[in-house]
């Protein structure tokens, strides 16, 4: 007999960046969104520095930050389970990191799953954005100046990059 819990496979995109980034991932069901959350951290290679929301249908799921509270419909990402909104392939669903960046990403149920042990990155293509770039504009800047010798910011880029930019995804 299998081991694990029903779940899902995923496709988590990340919004208005070109070339094309997006992880394929397994997640259980009994995952909570503080979990989802962490996995998709990891999968993409952000690291966790900043808030971040869930929203699903018209309930947003977050964690309070200890400043600011909960609207009284709002979800605490640490208290709720991926299995009470009832996800089926073809649904889809947002993600937000940073709320300065403004990192928008877009996740895909492609199909259930009937026995998942723990979150496991399937495949994934395109390098994540370096922590605090700007978000798509300032991304879109940063690349211009990284891959450009002659451009007037590249060494100032490659500088502020070093350790927080790996421009090939693995």
């Amino acid at each position: 007999m299998a081991e694990g819990t029903p779940g899902w496979e995923l496709v988590i995109t990340l919004n208005h960046i070109h070339p094309l980034i997006a992880r394929r991932v397994l997640v259980p069901s009994s995952l909570t969104f503080l979990g989802l959350h962490d996995v998709i951290q990891a999968a993409m290679g952000w690291t966790d520095t900043h808030l971040f929301e869930f929203r699903v249908g018209a309930q947003t799921i977050s964690m309070p930050d200890g400043e600011l509270s909960h609207a009284p419909d709002e979800w605490d990402a640490a208290q709720h389970a991926m299995s009470e909104v009832q996800l089926k392939p073809g649904d889809r669903f947002t993600y937000l990191y940073d709320f300065g960046d403004d990192w928008w990403h877009t996740i895909d149920v492609v199909r259930s799953v009937a026995h998942v042990e723990r979150p496991q990155l399937l495949t994934g293509t395109g390098a994540c954005p370096p922590e605090d770039v700007g978000g798509p504009p300032g991304y879109a800047e940063f690349l211009a100046a990284w891959s450009d010798p002659r451009h007037p910011e590249h060494r100032a880029m490659r500088e502020w990059a070093r350790g927080r930019y790996q421009p090939e995804f693995d």
